[in-house]
């Protein structure tokens, strides 16, 4: 295997903190996006030479000066995602738009692969099956606001791909 440079935006979440360890323990460098400053257990999970952090708030984040050599990203999501109304605006800023931004740069810079974590509950509202990524999205059924932006960045992936 090839060690790749791999930009995990959401690096302090549950799938990030995990996607982390797993690519450092693989043999990758990886630059962990946090949106605050790390905690005690955060510290010990990017504990490895292999791990450089870099602390941005993704709705203000500026991608047109991020790292260099990036081969692969991988996008998370806002952690006010339960927060809805009176974080409604965050939410769609960070699952969103700033997706659109991120996107926009890693084909601006030659990224090869983009990874993003969304939810199942944007494929089609079926329950009890594996769903595949060829699954036709939930756009007709009613998937709540977090469900939406996440939709809505589903969207924006394979509209800006195309």
């Amino acid at each position: 295997m090839i060690a790749v440079r791999i930009l995990i935006i959401g690096a302090g979440g549950f799938v990030g903190r995990r996607l982390v360890t797993a690519a450092a323990t693989a043999g990758h460098e990886v630059i962990a996006l946090l949106h605050s400053a790390r905690s005690e257990h955060e510290k010990k999970c990017f504990g490895s030479e292999r791990v450089s952090v870099l602390q941005a708030e993704l709705t203000t984040f500026d991608p047109t000066n991020p790292p260099v050599g990036i081969d692969a990203v991988s996008l998370a999501q806002s952690n006010h995602f339960r927060e809805f109304s009176t974080r409604a605006m965050q939410v769609f800023d960070v699952n969103v738009t700033a997706t659109l931004r991120l996107l926009d740069w890693c084909v601006r810079s030659g990224v090869r692969r983009i990874v993003l974590a969304s939810s199942g509950g944007v494929y089609c509202g079926r329950r009890g099956v594996q769903l595949e990524e060829t699954d036709g999205f939930a756009i007709n059924s009613p998937v709540g606001f977090r469900l939406g932006s996440k939709l809505c960045s589903e969207i924006v992936l394979q509209l800006r791909g195309g």
